[in-house]
């Protein structure tokens, strides 16, 4: 994996998906939550989201790299199966804990499932533009 091509295609996921098409507030209609984490508490929960980001990605390529796999259908298959089970393992961890001074207990709490769709849109959207910027850059 190339640290450099993850960066490029996390800003632009990240410029598009969130502050253009405002993705996480059509996906969970969490507009409080969002803002909290998106604008008025960036710099505070960016590094946070950038390696949760890097996480996910890593794991799907290794899971691609050990299967072997090279057609784009099934690295689709793989990219939204690992980022589910990641998120909800996240979701019910975060249910779990009744600390609502905690972000991610309350966009659990508040977003529900619909915090794992966003995980799903955001995390493809940037496999792909990875896959894309890695084969042409």
């Amino acid at each position: 994996m190339n640290l450099k091509i993850f960066i490029i295609a996390y800003l632009i996921i990240l410029i598009i998906g969130v502050y253009i098409l405002k993705l996480p507030d059509l996906i969970t209609k969490e507009y409080k939550l969002v803002e909290e984490f998106y604008y008025s508490k960036s710099i505070k929960y960016f590094l946070i989201d950038f390696i949760a980001c890097l996480i996910y990605i890593f794991i799907i390529f290794k899971v691609i790299e050990l299967f072997k796999i090279n057609n784009l259908i099934l690295k689709i298959i793989i990219c939204c199966s690992v980022t589910v089970t990641i998120s909800s393992i996240f979701h019910y961890i975060f249910k779990k804990i009744n600390n609502q001074d905690m972000f991610f207990v309350r966009w659990f709490n508040s977003a529900g499932h619909k915090a794992t769709l966003y995980d799903i849109i955001i995390v493809l959207a940037m496999f792909l533009l990875y896959t894309l910027l890695d084969k042409y850059l």
